[in-house]
This record gives C-alpha cells, structure tokens and sequence, in this order.
C-alpha cells in the first residue's frame, strides 16, 4: 500500500464516520444564483466516487441545489490545470470562461480559474489557507463568506 492509497483509506474512514455538513449559508448562495439565471457547478479534486458520497452525506441534490458536478477523476489533468472548469464549462454549455467565477479556499484553486480565464476569481477565506496566501494567488476577490461572492455576481459590476 502506498502512501496515497493509505492516505485514501484514511480520509474515506474519517468521512464515512465524521458529521459532515456544508459551509454555512452555501445553500441559500446556490439557490440565490440559480434563482438569477446563474448555473452553480461544484469542482472537487475528490474522485467521483468520494464526490458524491460527500454530497449526498451534506444533503445536496444534483438540479437541485447546484446544476453539476466535476470531479478529478473526470478529467484527466488536476490543478492548476484547467481542465476541470473547461469540462464544467462544456457540460453546461458555457463558450466563453469571462462569464465564469470561479471560488476556491486554496491558491491552486484561484490558479485553476486564472488558467482558464475565468472572469472572476474569488479566494475565500473558509478553509486550510489564510487570507495571506489566498491573496499571493492574486484573486479578483478574497471573501469571508460565500455571500459575499452571491453578491459581487448578481450586481455585476465586475462586467465591462
């Protein structure tokens, strides 16, 4: 067994036994940008397998509550590339990455939407990274909640 494979088994042990629930408020923010005409896609450098156990454990529902899911096991480079948000973008009938934000709790994740020219980048501020480090990935926003990215989308404002 690899180190991989044993960090795999761990983490699958702990998610299967730990209460797991989505970040506080993300609901009402998929919702408030479905309701705007704004299709939420999740990406996770999760496989699929691991993706939807954890979706499901949260409680959230595919058409639901967000439109689409894009795991690392769907794609075949992980980030920063990429390929992701571009399959993302494919799945939803999205052309051009400028209408697309992009919210990531890590630097790589700000890189992943800068690679793919997302109009939007927000670093927020809700997981292993601080504020510090979000912000050395330059994103177009660093937030403390995912309201703040609802937000910035709806008014806008960020379109020339």
């Amino acid at each position: 067994l690899n180190i991989f494979d044993n960090f795999k088994s761990i983490l699958d042990r702990n998610y299967r036994s730990l209460d797991i629930k989505g970040m506080p408020g993300s609901l009402d923010v998929f919702h408030g940008l479905r309701k705007n005409g704004v299709s939420v896609a999740c990406n996770t450098g999760y496989n699929r397998e691991m993706a939807e156990f954890l979706v499901s454990r949260i409680g959230w529902c595919e058409g639901r509550d967000y439109d689409l899911l894009v795991t690392a096991s769907d794609v075949s480079e992980s980030r920063p590339h990429p390929a992701m948000i571009l399959q993302a973008m494919a799945l939803g009938g999205i052309e051009n990455a400028s209408d697309v934000a992009k919210v990531g709790d890590s630097a790589i994740d700000i890189e992943e939407g800068k690679n793919a020219g997302c109009g939007l980048t927000f670093g927020i501020t809700t997981g292993a990274q601080t504020r510090e480090q979000l912000q050395a990935a330059s994103p177009d926003f660093v937030v403390d909640h995912l309201y703040e990215v609802l937000e910035v989308v709806i008014a806008g404002s960020w379109k020339k």
